[in-house]
């Protein structure tokens, strides 16, 4: 066959590999021109929607949209849909459309990864970036970086693509750069370099930078070793991301990664003390989160975590005295649920008092959060999203005040300073007033406490009246609108 004729076949042959439905079903017999593999018809249950509205077939085999079926009248040979898959892989790349479907294809693996497949992968990034494809210069910065089954590292072809003017503001490319430069891979170039890529990128709003940062300050890469800033830097950078994984799960992608080194923090004194509960409380966290972001992302993906949490849950619930269980609903667990200093929860809740009985010091009482997050019982190594509305059975109480009657609406649990107690606070973190006031411990000065607490309610509801004009006259109502 000569080589005009071929093309017309090959050129044909695409054209029924698009929209091919009715095709398909009236075929016995379909081959890929990707894979090679020939295949019974009925096989073919996947379907790729095309813009036009028609649908093309899918092999099952490899999962890419080039299959052929026998009521075409196309010769279903292996040497011929090896020979067109060559033609295939090997269109015009400088074809922005084909270079874009290509890169698609071998990035998802519906392509063979064979050398020749991975040099048209690069020849298709490099079309793309020829283009302003700022995505292209990403993916061969992480080709020439980490590398290929035919590619060894290039460090100085990736910083070319990681450097260029249509990445210059992304975060993902400023801190490839970053950790390039800080390796020392690219001898001419200064590490310190690398440090001021990490507070760029940092100061644009990634967390994955100010983790980096922290790695620097511990390990006194390009900085004097500062582990107290180390801990601020990833403990500020928890407090931002929990809450909205707590209640939205948000920010899966990186609190994992925050919670495991927040307990490394203080399983090894790091931070500003060493605490093996708090270490304990982190890796339950980072547990969860990772389960999160594996069911996400799939295993694998992001950095795995398990062997090492599985190794310091075990050897803290030895040391700590824990054991697997549900969890137990009283004061134990309710400080671990609420009394982290790092992870201040300001989120609209509502106490409701059950029951209160001062001769037997028992107190039973429901919350109600509107955006509720995590419950932790350490004691029970138990970690899990927490109901909207939750029971708590307090014993050994020594006082009790709930400053109101009924349903009472807060914001804040806020622990005490002897860590014997709670205070509930309504407001947001600047003008706060005191809702209820639990104390365990037995203490002479509680009564004294409490009576100061009502005098700082009352200043406060007198301030505001007077700013704001209100008087005791009840406001005047407009009535129901016709």
């Amino acid at each position: 066959m000569k080589n005009n004729e071929k093309l017309k076949l090959f050129e044909e042959c695409r054209k029924h590999a698009v929209c091919n439905e009715i095709e398909i079903l009236r075929s016995k017999k379909c081959g890929c021109f990707v894979c090679g593999k020939i295949f019974d018809a009925r096989k073919v249950a996947n379907w790729f929607p095309d813009k036009n509205g028609g649908v093309s077939a899918i092999c099952p085999e490899c999962g890419s949209p080039t299959v052929i079926g026998d009521a075409s009248g196309l010769p279903l040979e292996k040497d011929f849909l090896a020979e067109m898959g060559a033609r295939y892989a090997g269109l015009p790349l400088h074809e922005e459309k084909n270079a874009r479907d290509f890169v698609d294809h071998y990035f998802h693996c519906e392509v063979p990864h064979n050398k020749e497949y991975e040099q048209l992968y690069v020849s298709g990034l490099k079309a793309l970036a020829k283009e302003g494809e700022p995505k292209a210069f990403m993916l061969l910065g992480v080709f020439y970086s980490h590398g290929a089954e035919f590619q060894p590292l290039n460090p100085k072809l990736a910083v070319r693509y990681y450097s260029d003017p249509h990445v210059r503001n992304d975060t993902a490319a400023l801190n490839a750069l970053a950790l390039i430069y800080l390796s020392g891979a690219v001898k001419s170039r200064n590490k310190m370099k690398g440090f001021e890529l990490l507070a760029r990128a940092a100061a644009l709003g990634s967390m994955e930078a100010v983790y980096h940062m922290a790695d620097c300050y511990l390990d006194g890469n390009e900085v004097e070793v500062d582990e107290s800033f180390a801990f601020r830097l990833i403990q500020s950078a928890f407090s931002d991301l929990y809450p909205d994984f707590a209640t939205k799960k948000q920010n899966w992608d990186v609190l994992p990664d925050f919670a495991v080194r927040m307990g490394d923090f203080y399983r090894l004194g790091l931070g500003p003390f060493q605490d093996d509960f708090l270490a304990l409380r982190y890796y339950l966290l980072a547990s969860v989160a990772q389960s999160v972001r594996d069911g996400i992302l799939g295993k694998g993906v992001f950095s795995d975590y398990t062997e090492h949490l599985d190794q310091q849950i075990k050897l803290l619930a030895k040391s700590c005295q824990c054991q697997r269980g549900a969890p137990v609903l009283d004061s134990d667990t309710f400080f671990d649920t609420y009394g982290d200093p790092n992870t201040p929860d300001y989120s609209p809740k509502t106490f409701h008092l059950e029951s209160y009985d001062p001769e037997e010091m028992t107190l039973s009482f429901t919350l109600e959060s509107k955006e509720p997050g995590f419950l932790f019982d350490l004691a029970s190594l138990y970690c899990a999203p927490s109901p909207a509305k939750v029971t708590w059975q307090f014993k050994d109480v020594a006082a009790f005040k709930a400053f109101g009657e009924g349903d009472l609406d807060f914001d804040a649990i806020v622990p005490h300073p002897d860590g014997d107690g709670w205070d509930f606070l309504k407001g947001d973190g600047n003008n706060d007033s005191t809702v209820v006031s639990i104390r365990l411990t037995p203490n002479e000065s509680f009564k004294s406490v409490l009576e100061s607490l009502e005098k700082l309610n009352s200043k406060k509801k007198s301030a505001k009246k007077k700013k704001t004009g209100e008087t005791k006259k009840p406001a005047k109502k407009d009535g129901p609108k016709k």
